[in-house]
This record gives structure tokens, C-alpha cells and sequence, in this order.
């Protein structure tokens, strides 16, 4: 985000408590997931890098500089 500080300063202060605590119900259910549906994370990266794909050259051809997106499941675009 950008903005002006005094906007900005309530945001980064709920950020950094939201990214760095994790709660104790989320950790049971990625547990959860981890043990009994272990087939579809296995399929999860290969899936999204499928939809990454087929994102990316649309975006370069709408005028959208693309870059390189390995090893994650988003891509980022520069509009300039």
C-alpha cells in the first residue's frame, strides 16, 4: 500500500499482528489438511502454476510487463 503516513500507520501496526500470529484454530486445520487430504496439496503447486500460466500471456499482451513467476503461485504485473 501507499498512502500518506498518518493513513498508513493503523495499517502497518493491524499488519504485523495479523502476518506474524497464526491462530491456534488455523494451525489445527492445516494439520488436518496436512494428514488426511495430503493429495490435494500434492497437486496444489502444479495446478496453480497451470493457472499462473495461462494468466501471463494475456497480461503481455494487454501491454503488462510480466515477471518471472517460478516458484510462486501469483504473478506480478507492472502497469507502466
Amino acid at each position: 500500500m501507499t498512502g500518506p503516513s498518518h493513513l498508513l500507520a493503523p495499517v502497518i501496526k493491524a499488519h504485523q499482528f495479523l502476518v506474524f500470529t497464526v491462530p491456534s484454530n488455523l494451525q489445527r486445520a492445516v494439520a488436518h489438511g496436512l494428514k488426511n487430504e495430503a493429495n490435494f496439496y500434492r497437486q496444489l503447486g502444479e495446478q496453480l502454476s497451470k493457472k499462473r500460466a495461462l494468466l501471463e500471456q494475456p497480461l503481455r499482451e494487454l501491454g503488462f510487463n510480466v515477471l518471472p513467476g517460478e516458484g510462486a503461485y501469483f504473478l506480478v504485473a507492472d502497469s507502466r
